[in-house]
């Protein structure tokens, strides 16, 4: 099966390729064309926090936690790195398509298309058999038939209750004098 390889910008995280863009750069330029960023996902994913380490990982930046706001969180606009001071944040008012040239945005890119497949090589069609083909042996019944239920099982017998002690005959009032 095919696994899908990142060019070697990219760190794959998952199976999403990301690409750290150089200043100013769009992800559409990142990813090698248009066709090839994914725009939508870069909205929504780009903040996650194992992204970013990632990426801060490949590219080798010195990018403090304490510099990075709305971590994990949904941004509106694209998650930037303003390189010139190691911050990490989310800039609404712009978009993985457009940024001022002081920002690095980290884009989620399509992976390369497979390769393309080898035909397998043109074989000769076979000779024609010199006796027709076997016919297939007939379906037989199953060799036993299915199991019955089990017949259902009797009460359970229950050990009779000790005898009760009879009670003491009533006393006579004895005579009185």
């Amino acid at each position: 099966r095919w696994q899908p390889q990142c060019h070697p910008r990219a760190v794959q995280v998952g199976d999403i390729c990301w690409v750290l863009s150089e200043l100013g750069e769009s992800c559409e330029s990142a990813c090698g064309g248009s066709s090839r960023a994914n725009i939508l996902l870069t909205m929504e994913r780009a903040s996650s926090s194992k992204v970013v380490d990632c990426i801060t990982d490949q590219e080798g930046l010195g990018v403090r936690h304490e510099m990075r706001d709305h971590m994990d969180e949904s941004c509106p606009g694209v998650f930037l790195l303003t390189e010139s001071i190691e911050r990490w944040h989310c800039y609404p008012q712009f978009s993985p398509s457009r940024f001022p040239a002081v920002f690095r945005a980290p884009c989620a890119c399509y992976p390369p298309p497979p390769p393309p497949s080898t035909p397998p090589p043109h074989l000769p069609p076979p000779d024609p058999p010199d006796h027709p083909p076997p016919k297939p042996p007939p379906s037989c019944p199953p060799p036993f038939p299915p199991p019955s239920p089990p017949p259902p099982s009797p009460p359970p017998i229950c050990p009779p209750l000790p005898p009760q002690p009879s009670p003491p005959p009533p006393s006579q009032p004895l005579p009185s004098p």
